[in-house]
């Protein structure tokens, strides 16, 4: 039993890890809302979500038993077999969800833990059937099979609710509101707001007190026996006092409704999924407890783990703490959160994902259908719902950072609304529903009616969805399938085993803690290089003074960095440069994004000024994208092994990056000292560039007529000679467009 003992230590342990990791990637349903809509600095979000986790920690109680029966049935499996089933489960579960948190995929707690212990069951059921020498039609009863098929019919059903809900709700919220909101917010946002409450405290107060583990049956009973009268006081009251805050006091009750909303769903969160995260550790002890009360704990099976079991509150809030601190501490939970925010904000910008072709033909599929509609639907109609949908008058305030929200507090509303009643449903039938794909679907489905996915940015939001979406999927097939092995191997090797994956997970883990600290400083050296869009000219001005500096420094270690490699036909410096020009050509597009927002929001009389910043942009994009064809081209050179180059070309590309540098340097001395006359001098320089390149494409002509090169090789010289050429060229594009907008900037 000592040994079992140290199994339920380590599983306890595993508990207190995955409440860590499971809350760095489901934070961000229900911090998204209130972070996109900016209804509150960051700090008081956290604030409001904290007091919601820890209230819905005590309701999470009935949940518990999915860990203990949901899936299997215990009475067919000993002490040791539990265990392993749990553990393999959990194992599993941490891993899994810490490759999502570390590469910001949101994904489901929910699903990994009921398929874990799907898969883990499903092992050891296999392993005990081919044992005893049964056939395969015996696994229903070690498998809790109509228990399974509820589950997954519930996360299922929940996606497509979530989806039809969140799209109708905010259709119609938005149909009756506009985006002009403001002024039809005092006429009847009172009654709106009241109907938006009401329905919160329907499926969280009267629906989630049953799983409370603090209600007696008494408060239960009188609280589903008068529920309509529950419901019309709830609403009178919700209506009565919204009415007086706008009226009296002036309040914005959209930012209390997000609030009260962003309450509501880490609440419902906390009540559905804190089973996720100790659902099995706590099995594991009960089990623990249980088999100490046998006659035989070795061998007995564990029916009594069938028996209902009210979890300890302090347990319950003993979690909660851990969970609130790691809302705080978690960095993995802003990466997760990043990409649920991007893929619904209103407006276009830069796009972190592809296209594919799934994603064309869904958006080729949708914009044949609306016209299809419109062709149906009378003019009258269209016109009217088209004023009603006005995106022009979508006009939102920066915070006091200057950043402006990514949709409106209506949406943030209506997200939270719809996303908490289906997550506390769902936990009243002791459903665990994923709490991931409830909040993203919805998410997702409110931002179509509000046309945040235009034709500029819809194939490549849709391309991130279907990501997002498959990784959903990878997460059921890879969490049977580990669990499944996992638990296979620790039954044939017993505490062994179970030693072995704790510390391959320890090591996996702090691998994978090192790879998001690389990730999330390039990250974040990328939102350095966000302007404010409510940034002046001079602010502008001197923006782009640091910018160019960086940038230029950078391009021109990179193609140094190039030549060097081939130079010395060395692999391991192309493939540096190669990966320092993506970078630098990623920045260079969010760069440009950044300028659509800032002419978005400019001022007339900066306009301008905006141009000018456009231009030079443009021209540094330009640049980078040269800067990624000539790296890449030359490690793909001699990544395949071809001939390397002549003394004589060596020489020649040499003398090019030597002027090359020569004139970045001389750009870079005066921005540095802001003399922009001295951007004249670089013409002469460029000019005498040009004339040095011209005559290094004369000699390997020359050289091709003697045929003393092959093909390939004369061509990646002269492409490269061809790009840097090109890349100077866009270099007085900059210069152009900077003293322009320099002079506009004085005027």
């Amino acid at each position: 039993m000592e040994l079992h003992l140290i199994t339920v230590v380590i599983l306890l342990i595993l508990g207190v890890v995955g409440l860590y990791v499971g809350v760095s990637n489901d934070a961000v349903n229900f911090l998204n809302s209130a972070v996109g809509s900016k209804v509150a600095s960051f700090k008081f979000a956290l604030f409001i979500a904290s007091l919601g986790i820890l209230v819905g920690v005590t309701f999470s109680s009935g949940m518990m038993e999915v860990a203990r029966k949901g899936i299997f049935n215990p009475e067919h499996f000993i002490l040791a077999e539990v265990l392993i089933i749990l553990f393999a489960c959990m194992i599993q579960n941490i891993l899994l969800l810490d490759v999502f948190n570390t590469f910001g995929l949101p994904t489901s707690t929910t699903v990994s833990m009921v398929f874990g212990l799907f898969g883990a069951s499903l092992g050891l059921a296999i392993i005990k059937i081919v044992n005893m020498g049964q056939g395969l039609e015996y696994l229903a009863e070690y498998i809790n099979t109509g228990k399974v098929f509820a589950i997954f019919t519930a996360i299922f059903l929940s996606v497509i609710f979530a989806f039809v809900f969140g799209f109708l709700i905010q259709y119609f919220s938005r149909l009756l509101f506009t985006f002009d909101f403001k002024k039809r917010m005092k006429r009847y946002g009172a009654l709106w707001g009241g109907f938006a409450l009401t329905f919160i405290t329907y499926f969280i107060i009267i629906k989630g007190a049953k799983g409370a583990s603090f209600m007696t049956e008494e408060t239960i009973n009188w609280i589903t026996t008068n529920t309509s009268s529950v419901l019309l006081i709830s609403f009178i009251f919700w209506s009565v006092v919204l009415q007086i805050l706008v009226l009296l006091f002036k309040v914005n009750i959209l930012r209390l409704i997000v609030l009260v909303g962003t309450f509501a769903v880490a609440m419902a969160f906390a009540a559905n999924d804190l089973v996720n995260f100790i659902g099995a550790p706590l099995a594991g002890l009960n089990a623990y407890k249980i088999a100490l009360s046998l006659e035989n704990p070795e061998s007995s099976t564990l029916a009594a783990l069938s028996e209902p079991l009210k979890a300890d509150t302090l347990i319950l809030l003993f979690s909660g703490a851990i969970m609130v601190a790691t809302l705080f501490i978690s960095k993995k939970a802003k990466t997760v959160s990043r990409t649920e925010i991007s893929l619904g904000r209103q407006d276009e910008g830069y796009e972190r994902f592809e296209s594919y072709l799934m994603s064309r033909l869904i958006v080729r599929a949708t914009i044949y259908t609306v016209d299809l509609i419109k062709k149906i639907v009378p003019k009258s109609i269209q016109n009217f719902v088209a004023s009603r949908f006005d995106v022009s008058k979508y006009t939102p305030e920066p915070d006091e950072n200057g950043e402006y929200p990514s949709f409106d507090f209506i949406r943030a509303a209506v997200n939270l609304v719809v996303a908490a009643a289906l997550i506390s449903y769902g936990t009243s039938l002791k459903l665990p529903l994923s709490t991931t794909y409830v909040t993203f679907i919805v998410a997702m489905s409110t931002a179509l009616p509000d046309k945040a996915w235009g034709r500029e940015s819809a194939v490549y939001r849709v391309s991130g969805v279907l990501t997002v979406i498959g990784g959903w999927l990878f997460t059921g097939i890879l969490a049977i399938i580990a669990a499944g092995i996992i638990s296979a191997i620790c039954y044939f090797t017993n505490i062994y085993g179970i030693l072995g994956f704790t510390l391959l997970g320890a090591f996996l883990i702090y691998r994978s803690s090192k790879l998001h600290s690389v990730r999330e400083k390039e990250t974040e050296e990328i939102e350095k290089t966000f302007l404010p869009s409510s940034a002046s000219a001079e602010e502008t001005y001197d923006y782009l003074f640091d910018t160019l500096i960086k940038y230029f420094k950078s391009i021109s270690n990179s193609l140094t960095t190039s030549y060097n490699g081939i130079f010395n036909q060395d692999l391991k410096q192309l493939n540096k440069a190669r990966k320092q020009a993506k970078k630098i050509s990623k920045k260079s597009d969010l760069l440009v994004a950044d300028v659509l927002k800032v002419l978005k929001f400019a001022d007339e009389k900066n306009l301008e000024s905006g141009h000018s910043y456009a231009k030079a942009l443009g021209a540094l994009h330009e640049m980078s994208s040269r800067l990624v064809f000539i790296t890449k081209q030359s490690f793909d050179y001699f990544d395949n092994n071809h001939n390397k180059f002549q003394n004589e070309q060596i020489e020649e590309l040499k003398d090019v990056n030597k002027q090359f540098n020569k004139i970045i340097n001389t750009s870079v001395q005066a921005y540095e000292k802001k003399k922009m006359n001295d951007l004249a001098l670089i013409n002469q320089s460029a000019k005498e560039f040009e004339l040095l390149v011209n005559k290094y494409n004369k000699s390997q002509l020359k050289r091709i007529k003697k045929s003393t090169l092959n093909k390939r090789r004369s061509m990646l010289f002269l492409n490269i000679l061809d790009d840097t050429q090109g890349m100077v060229y866009n270099l007085l594009r900059i210069n152009e467009a900077f003293r322009e907008f320099y002079s506009n900037v004085k005027k």
